[in-house]
């Protein structure tokens, strides 16, 4: 009995401890409830100097980005290059062969802005496309007519930013253009099917002023802050359709475009029919053709935007522009062929 009894005495602490232990416990405790009020006050403060920094270095960046755009194009004014469309005289067409330009027009994401660009250097997808290659014989140069906050309404033909651009008389030196790149459509809040019929208008439009140009048209991304509010947002869903109804309408007039050349008179005196299942891959040779979606490339990487989630960092159009590079060495090509068959016609 004694020796259980003192087996017992062992194991209990001593009373002291415990009344020892108690303070120190009630002092941890009020410790770890001081630091929870103070670490939400560092969350506050970080989110309230990373505000105040977006709202100081965003409007700088903004500036530097069009002021760069600016001196670019103000460089491939200047660069000698013969004109799209085949002068009468023979050397004249010889020297349109000898350079070549691209033109990327839209809003903030044909700008460039969120990209880190250097002094009197392009922005957005044109830093990093590679217009010079192997493959190709002419030399390249490219532009960027685009405006921050623009809306496919303020790209259609005959409005300013579109007759400041490509008007035969007052437009910039875009007129000239063998190869027009669009981006336009994610400051829209019109319906959707306005935003692929205005976006297609450019795209005739665009034809109808130089038959052999070629038109590329770029899906726009939807911004990260539009992305974190999840699949029942509306405003997500009006996006979504909006870059769907883009899709189907200029497929299905680039498809249109292709069957009615197939249909036209073949070897043979034979007249033409459908497009055949095994032939639509020549939809590749269409002068209306897609570039790259920045929607499917970037919904599932949130991190590809900065500002506050609205624009795209530089890796995010370094990335867009390696996928976008194959298909615009396609469209080069077409342009140098169609001018050496016209040289060689004429």
């Amino acid at each position: 009995m004694s020796e259980s009894n003192g087996a017992a005495s062992e194991a209990a602490p001593p009373a002291s401890d415990a009344v020892a232990r108690a303070p120190a416990a009630a002092a941890a405790a009020v410790a770890s409830e001081e630091v929870k009020p103070a670490a939400a006050a560092g969350s506050r403060l970080w989110g309230r100097l990373s505000a105040l920094w977006s709202r100081i270095y965003f409007p700088l960046h903004c500036w530097w980005v069009i002021l760069n755009v600016w001196m670019w194009n103000w460089m491939s004014a200047i660069a000698p290059r013969g004109s799209p469309a085949q002068p009468a005289d023979k050397q004249a067409r010889k020297k349109s062969v000898i350079a070549r330009k691209l033109v990327h027009v839209g809003d903030e994401f044909a700008l460039g802005v969120g990209d880190w660009v250097t002094l009197a250097g392009a922005s957005g997808l044109l830093h990093y496309v590679v217009l010079q290659h192997p493959q190709l014989l002419s030399p390249w140069t490219s532009q960027i007519e685009a405006a921050r906050g623009a809306t496919s309404d303020d790209w259609v033909p005959g409005m300013p930013l579109f007759e400041a651009a490509f008007h035969a008389e007052r437009g910039t030196h875009a007129t000239d253009a063998d190869i027009v790149m669009i981006t336009v459509g994610a400051n829209d809040t019109c319906p959707p099917s306005r935003t692929a019929d205005n976006i297609l208008s450019m795209c005739v439009e665009l034809r109808s002023r130089a038959p052999n140009r070629v038109v590329v048209v770029n899906i726009p991304p939807i911004p990260a802050i539009v992305l974190e509010r999840g699949d029942e947002s509306a405003v997500k869903r009006r996006v979504l359709e909006r870059n769907e109804a883009i899709r189907e309408r200029l497929l299905h007039r680039a498809s249109l475009e292709w069957q009615r050349q197939a249909a036209g008179p073949r070897e043979g005196g034979g007249g033409g029919g459908a497009a055949a299942p095994a032939e639509l891959e020549q939809l590749e040779r269409g002068t209306l053709r897609f570039g790259v979606d920045l929607h499917k490339l970037f919904e599932r990487q949130p991190d590809a935007f900065n500002c506050q989630g609205l624009f795209l960092k530089p890796r995010a159009y370094r990335e867009a522009a390696r996928l976008l590079q194959p298909r615009l060495a396609m469209a080069q090509r077409m342009v140098e062929v169609d001018s050496i068959k016209a040289l060689i016609d004429g």
